[in-house]
C-alpha cells in the first residue's frame, strides 16, 4: 500500500476504524431512545466524560498541522500567533461563567435557547432560524477545514489524492456519528483522548531526546528556516515569515489583538451539547477545567513534531536551493496550476509517478535525489518555492518515527480529526432536527422519526461540507475564513444576547445574517484581506446589523425577559430586572459576577502558562519551563482559593 507503513501499522489503523463502526452499532439503540438522548446523552453523562470529550474536540488533525507549521517556522513564538484560536483562550470565559449561563436554561440546543431568551413569537423564531443557519454554516466550514487537513495528511501515506483521502475518512466518520449520536461522541472521545495523550507523550520524548542542547537546536533551526530568533520564547515585534504567512509578521501585536478577541468570543460561547447536557453549574466548571488541562498535552506534542521536522528538512535539503529548483520543475510542466490545486498535484506525482511524463519524473529525481525518498521530498515542496510547513507533520511521521509506532500515531491524529468531526456534526444535526424539522414541520413526530431526521441532517451537512473543500488553497486558508471572518461576523450578536436586556430576536437575526453575508462576500471578493483587518470588518458589520435590527423592532416581552433573567442571572445591563430580585438572590448574583470578573486574569495566565511550560521543556528551554510552571501553579492556587472555593451553593434545580 505504501512504503512508509508496515503490516503492524496497517493492522493498527484497520482495527481502529473497525472499532469505530462496532461501537457506533453498539450505542445505536441507546442513542435512538429519544432526541434528548441523541443530542445531549439524556443529560446523564458525568462531568469527567464531558470534559474529556471536550479535550478530544480541540485536538483536531487540521489544527495540529497548522500549529506545527507555525512552531516550525518561528519556534516558541508560534504559540502566540495561535492566540487566534488554537490556544482556546475563549475557554477562560466559558469556564468562569458563560458555560453555566447556557446550562441554566434547561434547553437542548443553542437555537432552542433563543426561544428561551427572545420568546416563541415572530422575533424569537426569527432568531431561532438565524441561529440554525449560522450554526450549520459554521459547522460546514469547520468540517471542510477538517477534511482538507485530513486529506493533506493522509495523502502522504497512501497512493490517493487529498480529496480521495478526505472522502474515505468522511464516510467512516459520518456512519459512526449517524449511528451513535452524542453517546458515541462522548464514549469514543474519551477513548480517543487517551490515545492522543499517549501519542503526545511519545512524540514529546522522541523530540526531547533528539536535541543535543538548546543552543544546538537554535543553530539548526536558524539554518533550516532562515529565522534567526527561532529559539526566543517571548514574542517579538516583527518576524520574517515566508510568502503566504505575511499576516503574522507582527507577532506581539497579533497576539494581543487576538487574545482580546478570544475573550470576546468566550462571552457568548458555552452553547455546545456538553454544556447543555451538564448536570449542574459546578459540572460546567469542572468539565471546562478538565478540557483545558488535558488539552495542554497537545502543545509539547506539536512542538515535538516541529522540532523533528527541523531535522527532517535538514536531512532532506542540506542545500535549500534544491527546494526552489524542484518547484520550478513542476511549474514548467504544469504552468497553469493554481495554489488550491498544488497539493493534490504534487501528492499524485509522488504517489503515482507512472501516470506522469517520464521526463518530468527523471528531472525531479535528478533534482531531489535518485534514492527512494524523492517522492517524499516532493511532498514538502510548497507553491511559493519554499518548504510547505503544513506538510511537516506527515513528513515527520514518515521519516522520523520508528516503524510500528507510525500506525499508532496516525491513529491518534485521525482519532483527533474524528472526535472533532463527530462533535460538530452531531451539534448541527440536532439543531436541524429539533429546531427546524420538529418545530415547523412535524410537531408530533415520535422519537424514531426525530432520530431518523437527525441521521438525514448529518448526511446532508457532511455532503455540503465536502463540496466546500474544493477551491481551498491550504488548511490555514480555511481556518482563516472560518475563525477570523465567519465567526467574527457572528460574534457581536452572540455576546449581546446575554448582557443587554434591550437586545431582541430581530437584533440577533439581523446581526447573524449580516455577519454571515459579510463573511461570504469577503471570501468571494476580498480573500486576501489581512487577518486583523478582516476581524474588524466582519465584527463591525455584524455589530451594525445587531443594533439596526434591535431598534427597528420593539423590546422582548416583559414576562420572557423576567423568566430568562431570573433563571440565568447573567451580568450586564439588566438593572431593572436585578432590582426585582429578592435581597438574598441579588446579593448572590452580584457577588458571583464580581468574583467571576476578578478571576479572569488569573485564569487566563494559568491557562497560557499551563500550555507554554511543557512546550518549552521539549526544546530544553529549562529556565522558561520553570518560570512558566511556577506562574501556572500560583495562578491555579489563587483561582482555586478565591474563586472556585467561593462558588455559591447549588440552586434549586441543581439539587
Amino acid at each position: 500500500m505504501t512504503q512508509y507503513l508496515n503490516n503492524a501499522d496497517l493492522i493498527t489503523i484497520g482495527l481502529y476504524l473497525l472499532s469505530l463502526v462496532v461501537v457506533g452499532i453498539y450505542l445505536q439503540r441507546r442513542a435512538s431512545n429519544s432526541l434528548e438522548d441523541y443530542i445531549v446523552g439524556g443529560k446523564k453523562l458525568p462531568f469527567w466524560a464531558l470534559g474529556t470529550s471536550g479535550t478530544a474536540q480541540y485536538l483536531d488533525l487540521s489544527g495540529t498541522a497548522v500549529v506545527v507549521s507555525f512552531l516550525y517556522l518561528v519556534g516558541p513564538q508560534g504559540f502566540f500567533v495561535n492566540f487566534r484560536g488554537h490556544v482556546i483562550l475563549a475557554m477562560v470565559i466559558v469556564m468562569l461563567w458563560s458555560g453555566k449561563y447556557h446550562r441554566r436554561s434547561g434547553c437542548l440546543t443553542a437555537a432552542e435557547w433563543n426561544l428561551f431568551r427572545f420568546g416563541d413569537g415572530a422575533s424569537g423564531r426569527f432568531a431561532q432560524i438565524a441561529m440554525v443557519v449560522s450554526a450549520v454554516l459554521i459547522t460546514m466550514g469547520s468540517l471542510a477545514y477538517l477534511m482538507v487537513g485530513a486529506g493533506v495528511f493522509l495523502s502522504t501515506f497512501v497512493p490517493f489524492s487529498p480529496d480521495q483521502c478526505a472522502l474515505a475518512l468522511v464516510v467512516v466518520a459520518t456512519l459512526y456519528t449517524v449511528l451513535s449520536g452524542f453517546y458515541g461522541v462522548v464514549v469514543t472521545d474519551v477513548i480517543q483522548s487517551v490515545i492522543v495523550i499517549f501519542a503526545a507523550l511519545l512524540v514529546s520524548v522522541l523530540a526531547f531526546n533528539h536535541i543535543e542542547s538548546f543552543e544546538a537546536l537554535a543553530a539548526t533551526a536558524s539554518s533550516v528556516t532562515g529565522y534567526d530568533t527561532w529559539s526566543q520564547a517571548a514574542p517579538v515585534w516583527h518576524a520574517d515569515l515566508p510568502a503566504g504567512y505575511e499576516d503574522y509578521e507582527y507577532v506581539s501585536l497579533f497576539a494581543v489583538f487576538f487574545m482580546l478577541r478570544a475573550f470576546l468570543v468566550g462571552l457568548g460561547m458555552g452553547n455546545e451539547s456538553r454544556y447543555m447536557g451538564a448536570r449542574s453549574d459546578k459540572d460546567t466548571v469542572a468539565l471546562s477545567f478538565i478540557t483545558t488541562s488535558l488539552t495542554s498535552i497537545r502543545w509539547p506534542m506539536m512542538m515535538g513534531f516541529a522540532v523533528l521536522g527541523l531535522f527532517a528538512v535538514q536531512n532532506f535539503y542540506p542545500d535549500q536551493d534544491v527546494i526552489s529548483s524542484g518547484v520550478e520543475i513542476v511549474r514548467q510542466a504544469y504552468p497553469d496550476v493554481t495554489e488550491d490545486k498544488w497539493g493534490a498535484l504534487v501528492s499524485d506525482i509522488g504517489n503515482n509517478p507512472e501516470n506522469y511524463s517520464p521526463a518530468l519524473i527523471e528531472s525531479l529525481k535528478n533534482a531531489l535525489g535518485e534514492n527512494g525518498d524523492w517522492n517524499l521530498k516532493l511532498q514538502l515542496l510548497g507553491y511559493h518555492g519554499t518548504v510547505n510547513p503544513e506538510k511537516i507533520l506527515p513528513t515527520v511521521l514518515a521519516t522520523m518515527i520508528p516503524a510500528g509506532f507510525r500506525g499508532l500515531l496516525i491513529v491518534a491524529l485521525v482519532a483527533a480529526a474524528m472526535s472533532t468531526f463527530d462533535s460538530q456534526a452531531n451539534w448541527a444535526a440536532g439543531l436541524l432536527s429539533k429546531d427546524v424539522y420538529q418545530k415547523y414541520f412535524r410537531k408530533k413526530a415520535g422519537s424514531k422519526e426525530l432520530v431518523l431526521s437527525s441521521y438525514c441532517a448529518t448526511v446532508l451537512i457532511v455532503l455540503v461540507s465536502f463540496v466546500f473543500t474544493f477551491g481551498m488553497t491550504s488548511i490555514n486558508d480555511v481556518y482563516k475564513w472560518i475563525i477570523v471572518s465567519l465567526q467574527s461576523g457572528l460574534m457581536v450578536p452572540t455576546i449581546l444576547k446575554f448582557y443587554w436586556w434591550r437586545f431582541n430576536g430581530a437584533g440577533f437575526a439581523g446581526g447573524v445574517l449580516t455577519g454571515a453575508v459579510a463573511a461570504i462576500v469577503q471570501r468571494l471578493y476580498f480573500p486576501d484581506l489581512p487577518e486583523m483587518t478582516l476581524l474588524l470588518y466582519s465584527m463591525s458589520l455584524g455589530g451594525l446589523g445587531s443594533v439596526i435590527g434591535t431598534y427597528m423592532t420593539g423590546p422582548t416581552e416583559e414576562k420572557v425577559l423576567s423568566r430568562f433573567y431570573n433563571k440565568t442571572l447573567p451580568m450586564g445591563a439588566w438593572k431593572t430586572y436585578k432590582e426585582k430580585l429578592t435581597p438574598e438572590v441579588r446579593a448572590r448574583a452580584e457577588s458571583e459576577h464580581k468574583r467571576d470578573i476578578m478571576a479572569v486574569p488569573f485564569a487566563a495566565l494559568w491557562q497560557i502558562t499551563l500550555f507554554f511550560a511543557p512546550l518549552l521543556l521539549v526544546i530544553h528551554h529549562f529556565q522558561g519551563f520553570i518560570v512558566s510552571s511556577i506562574t501556572s501553579a500560583v495562578c491555579f492556587f489563587i483561582g482555586y482559593k478565591f474563586w472556585y472555593k467561593k462558588l455559591p451553593p447549588p440552586m434549586e434545580d441543581e439539587k
